[in-house]
C-alpha cells in the first residue's frame, strides 16, 4: 500500500513540476519550439503542431501517463499484470487518473487554476 502511495505522489509531483512550475517554463517553450521546427522540416503544418504540443505539455493527464509509465520502471510497479508490458501500461493509466483527480481537487480548492 505504501508503494502505491509513493508511486502516485511521485507521479503527481513530477507531472506538476513539468506542467505548472515556473522553473520548467523554458523547457516547455523549447519543446514546443522544437516540435514546430520538426513539423516544418517534415512539411507538416507547423502552427497546428505547435498548438498540439503546447496543449500536450500543459495537460496533467497526458503528461502523467508518460511519467507513470517511466516511473513504473524505476519504482515498484503498483499494478501487477501479465504479460510483462501490461503492468507498466496500467501504471501509466493509474498515474494519469490519480494525477487528474488530485489536480481537479486542488483546482476546486483554489490551489491552482485548470
Amino acid at each position: 500500500m505504501l508503494d502505491l502511495i509513493i508511486f502516485i505522489l511521485t507521479a503527481w509531483g513530477i507531472t506538476n513540476i513539468i506542467c505548472n512550475a515556473l522553473i520548467t517554463e523554458p523547457l516547455r517553450t523549447s519543446l514546443v519550439h522544437a516540435v514546430c521546427l520538426l513539423a516544418a522540416r517534415l512539411g507538416k503544418d507547423a502552427e497546428k503542431a505547435k498548438s498540439v504540443a503546447a496543449k500536450f505539455i500543459k495537460c496533467p493527464m497526458c503528461v502523467a501517463f508518460w511519467v507513470g509509465l517511466l516511473c513504473s520502471f524505476f519504482l515498484e510497479v503498483p499494478v501487477e499484470a501479465n504479460p510483462f508490458p501490461l503492468g507498466h501500461l496500467f501504471s501509466g493509466f493509474l498515474a494519469s487518473g490519480t494525477t487528474w483527480i488530485i489536480h481537479v481537487v486542488l483546482a476546486r480548492l483554489g490551489a491552482l487554476e485548470l
